[in-house]
């Protein structure tokens, strides 16, 4: 915790943390308008959406790690943005007809992944799985095609990062269920760890254009 947060357990296992109401951060002018203080006066669970009741029973709290967002209210070129960001293009090409996603983290001797992607439609969610699909054999076609030897002599540090990434791609699973799409993959912490950096590093490379040994 930091200067001016605080947290409350508003349930057994749930603990929130935010800032103190009044307070002010050295690079912001305004004072925290207390983001626990409305949860506490609220004093009911929160209102939530059709959409995000839907995500959370794909991705319920008793997961590791859960994110649930629900793109009813989005405008689509938010919603490009913030996908094209994560380097999720399969999605943020079909931005208009996605509804919600969910994910879930856990681990136990691995690290396991899942991703529920709602759609409008069936038709729909056939097509983000084709593009999904399209998208993985794409990344390892370029990790397969990088050059063996790299000018770079630091290159070789890249050579575990660069194994798991295509490793963890391999092994990705996906699937359809009605409008929902499904992908699914299992990894040992350690490749996990590396493929996060790997994926990221590969994704910016398309838009950068920069070698992905550098």
């Amino acid at each position: 915790m930091y200067r001016g947060e605080a947290f409350c357990v508003v349930e057994e296992k749930l603990v929130l943390f935010g800032r103190l109401a009044g307070y002010t951060p050295e690079n912001e002018k305004e004072p925290s308008k207390g983001e626990l203080l409305r949860v506490l006066e609220r004093k009911a669970p929160p209102p939530l959406s059709a959409g995000m009741q839907a995500g959370l029973k794909t991705a319920p709290l008793t997961n590791s790690g859960v994110i649930v967002l629900d793109f009813a209210n989005w405008p689509d070129r938010q919603k490009q943005g913030f996908l094209g960001e994560l380097g999720l293009q399969a999605l943020k090409d079909h931005s208009d007809k996605l509804e919600t996603l969910s994910l879930t983290i856990n681990e136990t001797d691995k690290v396991t992944a899942k991703v529920v992607v709602s759609c409008k439609d069936e038709a729909a969610a056939r097509a983000v799985k084709k593009h999904t699909d399209d998208r993985l054999a794409a990344l390892q076609d370029a990790i397969a095609k990088r050059p063996k030897e790299a000018t770079d002599p630091k290159a070789k540090d890249f050579e575990p990062i660069v194994k798991s990434t295509g490793d963890v791609l391999g092994a990705v699973k996906t699937s359809v269920n009605g409008t929902q799409v499904i992908a699914e993959a299992s990894a040992v912490p350690a490749s996990a760890v590396r493929f996060l950096f790997g994926y990221f590093h590969l994704a910016n490379e398309e838009r950068a254009k920069k070698p992905f040994d550098k």
